[in-house]
């Protein structure tokens, strides 16, 4: 099935720059990650949801200045940055766990994971994307189970370069995902529902399912996990070494 005029080379580069807009910032490598952004490109953030540890923005002030490339902080919690020299010191925030664009300001600095799935890619014309990912934001504490700080999606514009490089335009970071256009939103459960499950797992709103079957054994699989000892979910970093082997195909090293 032909999706769209992407080719397959465009779509693996896009891939590895979605991959590395994480990735670089979780090996502290802050330049490297300014460089995927066009020069004047724009990242925006709507207003942080406040939680445990992350507080609301300050009053409409700017954080950098300079013709046009700076970094703004609105009344409302949303925010923009343009250019990269503003990417840069925002990077290093972002490293040191000061800061995330997605989750606000971190006090006190935490250590972030930021996990992108669904990362869906679409021609906009010659040399130019648009893609979409969801994004969640959690703490990566050694020796402490990992702690929601924000979800939502991405949207962004992306580039093609006369190097035949990819790079973002813009990234949008909206704060949860609107439910589709011809379902009604399900109305909230109770505080003291009886499926809301152990911990800080997610919760699985059974009235949003299909299907009477998977429904009945969905909530025969909630109610045993009832009885279950709470688990705290962990996340590790796992490094991969390949080698292109005579015929073509590639092989892990050492993983």
């Amino acid at each position: 099935m032909v999706i769209d005029t992407l080719t397959a080379g465009d779509r693996v580069n896009l891939l590895e720059l979605y991959a590395r807009s994480v990735m670089l910032l979780e090996l502290g490598r802050c330049a490297e990650w300014a460089d995927l952004f066009e020069p004047h490109a724009v990242l925006r953030s709507a207003g942080p949801v406040p939680c445990a540890g992350v507080e609301s923005p300050p009053p409409a002030a700017p954080l950098n200045s300079g013709e046009g490339r700076s970094g703004v902080a609105f009344p409302s919690g949303s925010r923009k940055y343009t250019g990269r020299e503003v990417f840069v010191p925002l990077g290093r925030q972002m490293i040191a766990g000061e800061f995330d664009l997605a989750a606000g300001t971190l006090t006190p600095a935490v250590r972030c994971r930021r996990v992108l799935t669904d990362i869906s890619l679409f021609c906009d014309g010659p040399g130019r994307a648009v893609g979409y990912a969801h994004l969640t934001v959690t703490s990566a504490v050694d020796n402490e189970p990992p702690r929601w700080l924000a979800a939502g999606l991405c949207s962004d514009r992306l580039i093609k370069t006369s190097a035949s490089c990819w790079r973002f335009v813009s990234r949008t970071f909206t704060h949860g995902a609107p439910p589709p256009r011809d379902q009604p939103e399900t109305a909230a459960r109770p505080a003291n529902s009886r499926l809301q499950g152990r911990g800080k797992a997610p919760i699985l709103w059974l009235e949003r399912l299909q299907g009477k079957s998977f429904c009945s054994a969905a909530r025969r699989y909630m109610d045993k996990s009832l009885s279950m000892p709470p688990i705290h979910p962990r996340t590790f970093l796992t490094t991969l070494r390949a080698r292109k082997s005579a015929r073509g195909c590639w092989r892990a090293i050492r993983r």
